[in-house]
């Protein structure tokens, strides 16, 4: 609140990748981080970075990658962040969370990818894949880590949005949904995963629906609105010029950013290679200075327009968020069986 009143910039969250290495190529992976090349950070360099993170007011740490569990040193990364005393989150394929549970149980929250059903899963992660995120699942709900799911929405898999929900109920978890995008990706050759206009936003119109009747989805129905009415998906950002409709003033690289495997810090994940940046090798707080002075003005991504909408004080997206994290924060159990909705 302070950051906005005096117009500070904080970097309050921030994405960090910490690998490019994957066991897992999924289809739409807007960013090929398994095919890059890109040196990781040392452990003391990510520490360094973590550290300066803190004593710049950062509240919330996201590791990506790239698998972030296939780093050996994952655990004493994990144990880094929660003695500089900020929220710790892992984004994972899940194929590892029953081997890395020593460290997935010191978590604020484990977010593993979720396409739809078993056909669904596979077909973009490889034959297994779904049962082992359903593994990952599993291990999470018996051990109380707080979980949700992420859901990137595509052309094979948008009648999967009520298989998702009904897991999400079964397992008593928020699922988070986003739409596929393309031209961001580091591959432009690569097929496109987009589903049409009207596809997208009759998902996009079910899960407003949905929200509005109580699912268990992470977003707020004002960040769906927000992508619904973005008029064409073929568009996927506005450059130079704000677009003339009504729009979720971004902030990134102003109150998040993302920084990349070697160390590069964007304003976002989807500006990764796009732009001209620096290097938190050469001190955070120096790369992240002025950072918010890019060119992208606006994007139809859902949880962009979370984020943005969160640090714009909009009070109805404020209140699903302290709403969604406190049900993350306290897992129910009832003798130890499933709780249903």
């Amino acid at each position: 609140a302070l950051a906005k009143i005096f117009n500070k910039n904080l970097p309050l969250t921030v994405i960090f990748n910490i690998t490019d290495t994957c066991n897992s190529k999924c289809t739409y992976c807007y960013a090929g981080y398994y095919q890059r090349k890109k040196e990781e950070l040392k452990l003391g360099e990510v520490l360094k970075i973590i550290d300066e993170l803190a004593k710049m007011q950062c509240k919330r740490v996201s590791f990506g990658g790239g698998e972030p569990l296939l780093r050996e040193d994952i655990a004493a990364i994990v144990d880094f962040v929660k003695r500089k005393g900020m929220d710790c989150v892992i984004n994972s394929n899940g194929f590892l969370v029953p081997r890395k549970l020593d460290v997935v149980k010191k978590l604020d929250a484990l977010v593993v990818s979720l396409d739809g059903n078993e056909v669904s899963h596979d077909r973009c992660r490889g034959k297994g894949s779904f049962q082992k995120v359903m593994a990952a699942i599993e291990c999470a709900y018996k051990n109380r880590v707080p979980l949700y799911t992420n859901t990137v929405l595509h052309k094979n898999n948008l009648d999967d949005i009520d298989f998702v929900l009904g897991i999400a109920r079964h397992y008593d978890f928020f699922a988070e949904f986003n739409l596929s995008i393309d031209s961001f990706s580091a591959s432009q050759s690569q097929e496109s995963h987009k589903a049409d206009d009207a596809e997208i936003k009759k998902a996009l119109e079910k899960l407003i629906r949905y929200k509005k009747q109580g699912y268990n989805i992470l977003f707020s129905q004002k960040a769906f609105e927000y992508a619904l009415i973005w008029p064409t998906y073929t568009k996927e950002a506005f450059f130079d010029n704000p677009p003339d409709f009504k729009h979720a003033a971004c902030t990134a690289g102003k109150y998040f950013c993302v920084i990349d495997t070697n160390g590069d810090v964007y304003p976002c994940p989807h500006l990764i290679d796009k732009i001209k940046t620096k290097n938190a090798k050469d001190g955070f707080h120096n790369a992240f200075s002025g950072l918010d002075k890019h060119d992208c003005k606006a994007c139809y991504q859902v949880y962009h327009n979370e984020f943005n909408l969160l640090f714009n004080f909009d009070w109805a997206v404020i209140y699903n968020y302290i709403k969604s994290s406190l049900k993350m924060a306290l897992p129910i159990h009832v003798n130890g069986s499933i709780k249903k909705n």
